[in-house]
């Protein structure tokens, strides 16, 4: 998966139209594993009855396995966008905010992950520490006007301000977190 998020970056960014199919093929794989991990979780509950704090730690793999099959969703939705934008012309700068904001991404599933994996309290921490970013660039471009569209925003480029629209009249996965950030972007 972190993979899988990375290459769809790369592909909106570079407009890689082939690495955005290979995101948008990926993206079964992780959903079985998704199914196969829940139901290995499964079986070793129903077989084995473990202890509180091994049943603890299976029910947080399985947690943890269905957030990541939705971060290869959403990272399946970018590589959809890197298609439909693949060949447009557009400066080099165009990507910028979603340059640093795919970065940051990157590095807070990355360190989820090792955190999870050393069962790192203090790793995890600093995993909540990292959010600091996003909200610089929520400091950054808040308040928003109550009479602009979070879509009409001028902090947004075209394919930006278009994604928006679509997730949002799509009623889309990512809906839920457009109104979120517009809502924080209002504060």
């Amino acid at each position: 998966v972190e993979q899988q998020l990375h290459d769809a970056s790369q592909a909106l960014i570079t407009q890689d139209d082939e690495l955005a199919g290979k995101v948008r093929d990926d993206d079964a794989r992780v959903n079985q594993l998704e199914i196969d991990i829940d139901e290995q979780c499964i079986h070793i509950i129903a077989r084995r009855q473990p202890a509180a704090s091994d049943l603890r730690t299976l029910i947080s793999v399985m947690k943890a396995s269905t957030d990541l099959e939705r971060i290869g969703d959403e990272a399946g939705r970018i590589a959809k966008m890197a298609q439909a934008v693949s060949g447009m012309e557009y400066p080099a700068d165009q990507y910028t905010d979603f340059r640093h904001i795919a970065s940051l991404a990157e590095e807070i599933v990355a360190s989820s992950l090792d955190a999870f994996a050393r069962l790192d309290a203090e790793g995890a921490i600093r995993v909540i520490a990292s959010d600091e970013a996003i909200e610089a660039f929520i400091d950054r471009h808040s308040p928003l006007p109550s009479e602009v569209a979070l879509p009409d925003a001028s902090f947004w480029n075209d394919n930006q301000k278009r994604f928006l629209r679509e997730s949002l009249a799509d009623d889309a996965d990512w809906a839920e977190a457009v109104d979120h950030l517009d809502a924080r972007l209002r504060d």
